[in-house]
């Protein structure tokens, strides 16, 4: 009502619109991005929970692994800004493509992390790359699947997550006992990066919503 005494009628609501989650399982885009998510929690926690190990049995100091670690967390928080800005710029094909790129090249980075700059550079280039795990997701899933059943469809998305991230830090562990050293983990973590972003690419491109 405004303030001379008219009546105003409210505007009707937005209807949200989406599928629900026995409609979106049954599409590819819910095992792409499951399979997505997936990958990248598993080399996250395999390379999260065995970069100090890695660190300090390449000759480092405990505080020098742990500043590094502290550095790749720092990072995320300006490539999660970054991601966000580039996604809402660029879309989210851009975000994706180059994000992995950033990630890939940041796992690479840890082969020669034996050179203390190497380590420092891992840090900053793998730590702002590793905002796809977080920005990603939730938002691939509104555009794949719409919002109307968002919460639940991303509920049992997390899922994959979980499963990726129990997975990755004793496959880590595995293939240290059977090499003895971290490489073959880290190469299979670079190919985990891309096989992600071919993934997340593909459910987009099926995407229903997608504009």
């Amino acid at each position: 009502q405004h303030p001379d005494g008219e009546v105003v009628e409210s505007p009707l609501p937005v209807e949200a619109r989406g599928l629900s989650l026995g409609e979106f399982v049954k599409t590819p885009s819910f095992w792409l991005l499951a399979l997505m998510i997936f990958f990248i929690n598993t080399l996250n926690m395999g390379i999260q929970q065995h970069l100090i190990p890695y660190l300090t049995d390449l000759g480092y100091t405990s505080t020098f692994a742990a500043n590094i670690m502290g550095l790749y967390l720092g990072m995320t928080v300006v490539g999660k800004l970054s991601l966000g800005h580039i996604s809402d710029t660029r879309g989210l094909s851009a975000g994706m493509w180059s994000f992995t790129v950033i990630l890939a090249a940041g796992i690479a980075m840890l082969f020669g992390a034996g050179w203390a700059v190497l380590a420092v550079m891992f840090a900053l280039v793998y730590g702002t790359g590793n905002a796809i795990q977080t920005v990603l997701p939730p938002l691939m899933t509104a555009r794949c699947a719409g919002i109307k059943h968002y919460a639940v469809i991303y509920g049992i998305l997390s899922i994959f997550s979980t499963l990726g991230s129990a997975i990755g830090m004793p496959l880590s562990g595995y293939l240290y006992d059977w090499k003895g050293n971290y490489d073959m983990a880290f190469a299979i973590y670079i190919v985990l990066a891309v096989a992600g972003m071919i993934m997340g690419m593909g459910a987009l491109k099926r995407s229903k919503y997608e504009t």
